[in-house]
C-alpha cells in the first residue's frame, strides 16, 4: 500500500511540475543548529520546486549532514547527524524585479542519528519523526534564470519521544527552467 501511495504522489508531483509556469532546482549548504549542542553541523541542501502564475508554489527539499553537530556536558560527548525530506507550500513575494521573499510552510520527515561517548563507553541510536515545519527564503536574481538565496528553516523533531528544536540557515543557488 505504501508503494502505491508513493507512486501516486510522485506521479501527481510530476503532473503538477509539468503544468507549472516555472520549474527550478537549487543546491546549497546550511548550518544546522540543534538544541543543546554547542557546535553547528553543516549540511548539503538540494531542492526542486515550481512557481505557478499566481506566485504560489510547491517545493521539495532534501538535506543531509556533511559534518556533525556536537556538544558536551563535561562528562558525555555527543554528536548528531540529520537527514530531512520536506515538502512545502510557498508564496513568492516579489518586492522588486530582482528580489523576493518566499515564506514556506510544510511537512518534514526528520531522521536523527546520535552517538555519545563517556570515557570508554559509547552508545548510538537513530530515530525518525515527522511534523510541520516553516521557513523564509530571501532570493536575489543575478540573471533572469539564476538566483542566489539565503534561507531559514525551523523544525520541531523528536528523538525517542523527546522533542527538541532544530533549525537550518542555508546559502545556495537556484536555477529556473
Amino acid at each position: 500500500m505504501k508503494k502505491i501511495v508513493r507512486e501516486v504522489l510522485v506521479l501527481s508531483m510530476i503532473t503538477t511540475f509539468a503544468s507549472a509556469n516555472s520549474l527550478y532546482v537549487g543546491a546549497g549548504v546550511s548550518l544546522e543548529d540543534i538544541e543543546d549542542f554547542e557546535n553547528n553541523g553543516q549540511a548539503l541542501e538540494i531542492s526542486l520546486g515550481t512557481v505557478f502564475d499566481n506566485n504560489f508554489g510547491v517545493e521539495g527539499k532534501f538535506t543531509k549532514s556533511l559534518s556533525s553537530s556536537d556538544g558536551s556536558d563535561g562528562t558525555i560527548n555527543a554528536e548528531v547527524d540529520v537527514t530531512t525530506v520536506s515538502i512545502f507550500a510557498t508564496y513568492n513575494a516579489n518586492l522588486t524585479p530582482d528580489f523576493a521573499l518566499t515564506p514556506k510552510l510544510g511537512f518534514t520527515n526528520f531522521k536523527t542519528d546520535i552517538s555519545a561517548t563517556n570515557g570508554t563507553l559509547s552508545a548510538s541510536g537513530d530515530d525518525t519523526s515527522r511534523g510541520f515545519t516553516f521557513g523564509l527564503d530571501a532570493k536575489y536574481s543575478i540573471t533572469p534564470n539564476t538566483k542566489l538565496y539565503v534561507g531559514y528553516t525551523e523544525y520541531d523533531p523528536e528523538f525517542e519521544g523527546i522533542s527538541f528544536d532544530a533549525s537550518q540557515i542555508a546559502f545556495g543557488v537556484q536555477q529556473s527552467f
